[in-house]
């Protein structure tokens, strides 16, 4: 099968999100869930410059990209967080926050990439301490960028 198959490009058409992992400088793998684009010929991710993922990269550009074909994941949480979280809502012990098409649609328009990396954290309950840890930023600078995505998302319509 290729990317450019009739059934493939069905179903990613068909998600919004992708797990994608790179390579830690240890060895160790970073999975990160992301909003995609795709066509029949690449599939597409746009990140923060300076974030863990983009120098993994930058050292290493082998990735291994998943689509979940149960819709588990979301925007959520990283790394370890993300699988423990995946295994249970996959067991039943748990089920991972849902967001409206609509509600979602309305805030990817107004939230920048790390707003939303950030938005979907704290919707997976990461604590500040990590989740400034995973983006590199300090505690001002998230506090700084909490509130702002509070002010934008105070503007957001409401679901249809």
């Amino acid at each position: 099968m290729n990317l450019s198959d009739e059934p493939i490009q069905r179903f990613l058409a068909s998600r919004s999100v992708v797990v994608l992992a790179t390579l830690q400088a240890d060895g160790s793998p970073l999975a990160m869930p992301m909003w995609f684009l795709h066509d029949a010929i690449e599939i597409a991710m746009i990140s923060v410059d300076g974030t863990q993922k983009v120098r993994n990269l930058r050292r290493d550009p082998r990735v291994c990209v998943v689509a979940e074909a149960n819709g588990l994941v979301s925007k959520a949480a990283l790394g370890t967080q993300l699988c423990e979280r995946i295994r249970e809502a996959a067991d039943g012990q748990t089920r991972l926050p849902m967001v409206p098409p609509s509600l979602a649609d309305s805030m990817r328009r107004r939230l920048d990439s790390e707003e939303q990396a950030i938005f979907g954290m704290m919707l997976a309950d990461m604590s500040s301490v990590e989740i400034g840890r995973t983006l590199s930023l300090g505690r001002g600078e998230l506090e700084a960028r909490q509130w702002a995505m509070l002010r934008k998302l105070e503007r957001l319509d409401p679901p249809h």
